[in-house]
């Protein structure tokens, strides 16, 4: 998150758009919906039907917050803050579901922060410097799910069937890319 903006007077301004967000200096980026075409969402996160929008994220480094606009409200308050899953096991949702209806619309997500990362292994004019992260965990498909099953399963099937390792906790964590896949490094 290289991208350093100053809140005063309760607004910021970044490219063409203006947002909301209490006075202080963080970290902004915006993370857009389209750059998940590739896995089975098609790229509309937020299943408004379409692959265009761009949600906000924001990030005071000083204490680690993390806000995402995933309402679109271009407004950062305290129901924009997500805390990161490792440390509250808590997630926020991209839409809102529609309860006429058996399928669930909004899509969960998960945040994460890193601080000082090693930039380095990109070269070029990385090399040597340091940069902030926030990541978005998402659900990219059944893959991992079905692996889960697969190994942790406890009474699937009515009780019939169980994993190998029945009952045992699950560890997430996300080593693939949306766009390109999984890399080397993330596999080994």
């Amino acid at each position: 998150m290289s991208n350093k903006v100053t809140a005063v007077g309760g607004t910021f301004r970044y490219g063409d758009v203006d947002y909301k967000a209490a006075d202080g200096a963080y970290e902004f980026q915006v993370f857009d919906e389209d750059t998940t075409y590739s896995i089975e969402l098609r790229g509309d996160i937020n299943r408004d039907g379409d692959y265009k929008d761009s949600f906000g994220v924001l990030y005071r480094k000083s204490d680690h917050r993390i806000w995402v606009d995933a309402d679109l409200d271009r407004t950062f308050g305290d129901g924009d803050v997500v805390e990161p899953y490792a440390m509250s096991g808590k997630f926020a949702t991209f839409g809102q579901d529609d309860p006429d209806t058996a399928v669930a619309e909004s899509m969960p997500f998960t945040v994460e922060y890193r601080d000082d990362v090693d930039l380095s292994p990109r070269g070029g004019t990385s090399a040597g410097k340091r940069g902030d992260f926030v990541n978005i965990g998402i659900v990219a498909g059944s893959h991992a799910t079905h692996v889960a099953g697969i190994a942790t399963g406890n009474g699937l099937f009515g009780g019939r069937m169980n994993g190998a390792a029945p009952g045992a906790q699950i560890v997430s964590e996300r080593v693939c890319l949306f766009a390109s896949g999984c890399t080397a490094h993330a596999l080994a």
